[in-house]
């Protein structure tokens, strides 16, 4: 069925859209207003899309629902039918009287088939209150809603009822079968797109988890390179202060070096004075001078290995602290990556939730 209900203002409006809707195949709500209120009807269909009625029926529904609401229109056609019925009848003044959504909003005469027709704009109300003074002007036929009907047949003043006719109600029918379908078509684009967001924020959840765990493992391997790096640097500063100390002993053996070719030389000579018997001694303190003198170009020798050694283990050294600060700025690097990775991780569940709770209507 339909999500349409057909609001009749009577039981012949009723069976003449029961018809027409048989016509047209399809199965729609019907209600008359002589048997169900309006607040009746609205509370009984919470889910319908359509509503169609007449009149001040109608102007209620919209008024009190925000569903969409068609207004059957009556056209000169049926009321056309319904003065030449009364003039048939014999009426010769006859008063067309309802409200003017259906009428006009201006009160306007016309002669027809030889008969004064006057159309007036009145609700019930109003009705009721200049139906007396019409009488007075020779009014003897009235087209109009119940209350006009009413009271015409308490005066015994032909009547004939302002009914719709099957082309209206056709044509409201169709209408909001088409408006269903529109709804319909709507609600199934609404349907693949929120299929296809959830699809891609499923994507995107999934990417960002991958990315997480990838930066994370990452992570970790920055901070164990920074742990390196840092103990990197504190063997390379414990080198280099070795390389200092080790500068120091070559210095004591020069000394050492320069005393023994003095005590050398000075040997040499106390041997030279004794003659022939300093001559052993000369031998010896000789070899002494040359010793002295080995050892201090052997020590020469290291302290340009050790002079060369301490350049390049001081460059070691700068490079292992910029490495080490490079490290330990990736490893913060990655630790801010990881949060926003994971902000956005908490995003895309919260996107996903929110797809799923969506309504399609």
């Amino acid at each position: 069925m339909l999500p349409v209900v057909f609001v009749s203002i009577n039981k012949k409006m009723e069976e003449m859209a029961r018809h027409v809707s048989r016509e047209l195949d399809i199965d729609v709500c019907f209600e008359n207003i002589e048997r169900t209120s309006i607040d009746e009807i609205i509370r009984k269909y919470p889910q319908t899309e359509v509503f169609i009625s007449r009149g001040g029926n109608a102007r209620d529904l919209k008024e009190k629902t925000n569903k969409t609401v068609l207004s059957l229109e009556i056209t000169i056609h049926e009321i056309l039918q319904d003065i030449f019925g009364l003039v048939a009848q014999g009426s010769k003044n006859i008063a067309v009287l309802s409200t003017p959504d259906l009428i006009g909003d201006n009160e306007e005469t016309y002669e027809l088939f030889g008969a004064k027709i006057r159309f007036i704009p009145a609700n019930a109300a109003k009705v009721k209150s200049i139906f007396p003074e019409l009488i007075k002007k020779g009014m003897d036929g009235v087209i109009g809603g119940r209350a006009a009907s009413k009271l015409s047949n308490d005066h015994n003043i032909n009547t004939r009822p302002l009914q719709n006719g099957r082309p209206s109600i056709k044509s409201c029918l169709e209408q909001a079968l088409r408006i269903v379908e529109i709804n319909e078509q709507n609600r199934e684009r609404l349907k693949l797109r929120s299929d296809s967001i959830s699809k891609h924020s499923e994507s995107l959840y999934c990417a960002i988890e991958s990315a997480l765990e990838s930066v994370e493992e990452l992570m970790g391997s920055s901070e164990e390179l920074a742990a390196i790096g840092r103990n990197n640097s504190d063997a390379a500063e414990r080198a280099f202060q070795g390389v200092d100390r080790t500068a120091d002993v070559i210095q004591i053996v020069k000394n050492i070096s320069g005393k023994t070719n003095l005590l050398g030389l000075n040997a040499e000579i106390e041997a030279a004075r004794s003659g022939e018997y300093g001559r052993g001694f000369a031998v010896v303190a000789s070899e002494i001078r040359k010793l002295s003198v080995q050892s201090s170009d052997q020590a020469k020798k290291v302290d340009e290995i050790i002079t060369t050694l301490s350049k390049e283990i001081k460059e070691v050294l700068e490079n292992t602290v910029a490495t080490s600060k490079i490290s330990r700025e990736q490893a913060e690097s990655n630790e801010l990556l990881v949060n926003m990775l994971e902000e956005l991780r908490q995003t895309g569940q919260v996107l996903i939730e929110l797809v799923g709770k969506q309504p399609l209507s």
